[in-house]
């Protein structure tokens, strides 16, 4: 599928279909303060993406943007009661089992570290 993630969950997937697992990988982070409001990963996202899951299903997020992870997608995950946490950090820098990306391995190379987010539907 392609188009904007909200409305495709919310108008083809939402009471349709539920997922083992959700996976969002380097969403543009929009970095400039006018364009915030354009981030995907806000508390709306978060509850649809809870509304495609079965329970106790795997949510993925990953970014190589430091201050993405740390400003936006940590906070709305750590103040969210839809997700808890499976690591034992925020966030790790590497995560086994999971396929690298030919984007991962461009910013790996260009020398950005790498964050990945694992939370479980409750």
């Amino acid at each position: 599928m392609f188009g904007e993630a909200n409305t495709i969950i919310e108008n083809l997937l939402k009471e349709n279909y539920l997922f083992d697992k959700a996976y969002l990988n380097f969403p543009d982070p929009w970095p400039k303060k006018r364009h915030t409001h354009r981030r995907i990963f806000t508390h709306n996202f978060l509850s649809l993406v809870h509304s495609i899951l079965k329970d106790n299903a795997l949510f993925h997020a990953v970014t190589d943007d430091k201050s993405y992870a740390l400003e936006t997608i940590n906070p709305v995950l750590e103040s969210t009661t839809l997700f808890e946490n499976t690591l034992d950090e925020q966030y790790k820098p590497y995560l086994e089992g999971y396929k690298v990306t030919l984007y991962e391995e461009k910013m790996r190379a260009k020398g950005l570290s790498i964050h990945f987010f694992v939370y479980k539907k409750v």
